[in-house]
């Protein structure tokens, strides 16, 4: 008989194999197929204070294009020959820890692999029954957490009006609709290049639809940027201002770097 708390006994059936992404070479512009590898690794039974976790989602984040470059920057870059990381949503196959058992869903960080084995301390228990377990890496994870702050950073009121840079990716598109269902008295939108705020019916969600200007402005003589080679980062800039009469303006924030 097990007590309460103990850690869950080791399964028979565990694999003996798992597979994983490796970044092999540095891209210069956009990522080749020669630049990864998939591997497998053996898979064994977890020490103690550590899960097997078998991965059901992983997320695939503009800041990983960042990662690939071997530079300084607030998070550390991927290395070469090892298995990449990334947002994971995944059910616990075998468990040496307390608090966690077989059949358990957790969300980590240890992504882009089939089988995860992790300290017990690195994953959070979510709950299928509540939500898709990719909400978990979406609208209920760093997405949504990042957009939140609409209200406790950029300080929204029911009223205000909201412009967001940035609308059709995964954060700008939470924004726009947040601050709608938060009764905002207008929602604008932009987005570049066009096929992002055409095609994206995440664009939707500001009104009026979000629109894209490819060419220089009328008082610049600078010319469009030109079309990026890599990727770049989801995180939007909201700005709200008060509606003013007859119509209500308001200025965007840059953008965050990534």
């Amino acid at each position: 008989m097990r007590h309460r708390g103990e850690p869950e006994p080791m399964s028979a059936a565990l694999p003996t194999s798992s597979r994983e992404w490796h970044l092999v070479a540095r891209p210069h512009g956009w990522p080749e197929a020669e630049d990864f590898a998939l591997r497998e690794a053996a898979v064994t039974a977890p020490a103690e204070g550590r899960i097997l976790v078998r991965n059901k989602h992983f997320s695939v984040d503009p800041y990983m294009r960042g990662r690939m470059n071997d530079v300084k920057s607030y998070t550390p870059p991927f290395k070469l020959d090892h298995p990449m990381d990334g947002g994971a949503v995944g059910e616990v196959i075998a468990s040496n820890a307390e608090g966690f058992a077989v059949g358990d869903h957790v969300l980590h960080g240890l992504g882009w692999r089939e089988i995860a084995d992790m300290p017990a301390k690195h994953a959070v228990k979510v709950d299928p029954d509540v939500a898709p377990l990719s909400a978990y890496l979406g609208v209920l994870g760093m997405t949504g957490l990042t957009a939140y702050a609409l209200f406790d950073v950029a300080s929204f009121k029911e009223g205000d009006a909201v412009f967001v840079s940035g609308a059709a990716g995964a954060v700008g598109s939470q924004v726009g609709q947040m601050a709608k269902i938060k009764g905002a008295s207008r929602v604008i939108g932009s987005a570049y290049p066009t096929r992002r705020s055409s095609s994206s019916p995440r664009s939707t969600a500001s009104t009026p639809r979000s629109t894209t200007r490819t060419g220089p402005s009328a008082t610049s003589s600078r010319k469009p940027p030109p079309t990026a080679s890599t990727s770049t980062s989801t995180t939007s800039a909201a700005t709200t201002s008060k509606p003013r009469s007859p119509r209500s303006t308001c200025t965007a924030a840059p953008p965050s770097a990534a």
